[in-house]
């Protein structure tokens, strides 16, 4: 009886094919992964962020960061560079896993581009192995106020430490903790909002939702300035993106 096979040269043409696929596919494969890491990572990392500060706010009853005896600590009515914030990190490490690195320096570059951003001093870093920078803390949230978005505490957040490939929207991300210790992204909807609570609504004439209205096409991550979460934009508001996108990185 006649035994039916295959040629070696047809068993190294199938080889060939299946190594051109996978050529192709691998490294679509490996990036997706890549970012569901950062995802989860950052995901992580605001939940640490949020259950630290309202554990300060639980532990004290109130509902409100101004409020605890952890912000009690900052000297009068803010830190920031000229005035250390030594005594709210200090105090931070009751309610954090964390330890104080004050010369970090992290160079950001832009998403899409190798241009230099930002240095950030990631003063803070979490055992989880994000890195965070923290520059300013306030007592008063309408009294700090960055573009659309007005919260006691800004955060720079670096997900894998001195990991590369220390880029906006990537491993890179803004948020800001607000007074209720919810942790907010920059150029989010979330963000807009926030700041039209804290104002007197005067840029549009007293009115909340022209407020919001007044703002929704200036400041969000989608929108055309150097900050957005586009092919145009270096990235700072990718953390917003991502968020409104049900925690996916879509781009």
């Amino acid at each position: 009886m006649k035994k039916n096979g295959f040629t070696l040269a047809e068993v190294l043409i199938t080889l060939g094919i299946i190594g051109v696929v996978a050529a192709l596919t691998l490294p679509s494969l490996i990036q997706n992964y890549q970012k569901q890491v950062w995802v989860n990572q950052l995901k992580k990392t605001v939940s640490i962020l949020e259950q630290g500060f309202k554990m300060a706010m639980a532990e004290d009853g109130v509902d409100k960061l101004s409020e605890t005896t952890l912000w009690a600590s900052i000297p009068g009515n803010y830190c920031n560079l000229s005035t250390p914030c030594d005594n709210l990190f200090e105090n931070m490490k009751k309610y954090f896993k964390m330890t104080l690195n004050p010369n970090n320096t992290r160079a950001v570059t832009a998403l899409n581009s190798s241009e230099l951003v930002s240095s950030y001093n990631m003063n803070i870093q979490l055992t989880n192995g994000a890195d965070l920078n923290i520059s300013y803390a306030t007592k008063n949230a309408s009294s700090y106020s960055y573009g659309p978005h007005s919260t006691v505490l800004p955060v720079v957040i670096d997900i894998n430490g001195v990991q590369k490939p220390n880029k906006f929207g990537r491993d890179i991300y803004v948020l800001g903790i607000t007074d209720r210790g919810q942790a907010v992204p920059f150029g989010g909807k979330a963000a807009t909002r926030l700041y039209c609570d804290n104002l007197d609504y005067s840029i549009s004439g007293g009115n909340y939702e022209g407020c919001i209205n007044s703002l929704s096409n200036n400041n969000t991550w989608s929108s055309n300035n150097g900050n957005s979460c586009t092919t145009s934009g270096n990235g700072t508001y990718c953390a917003a993106r991502i968020i409104e996108n049900g925690w996916k990185m879509d781009y």
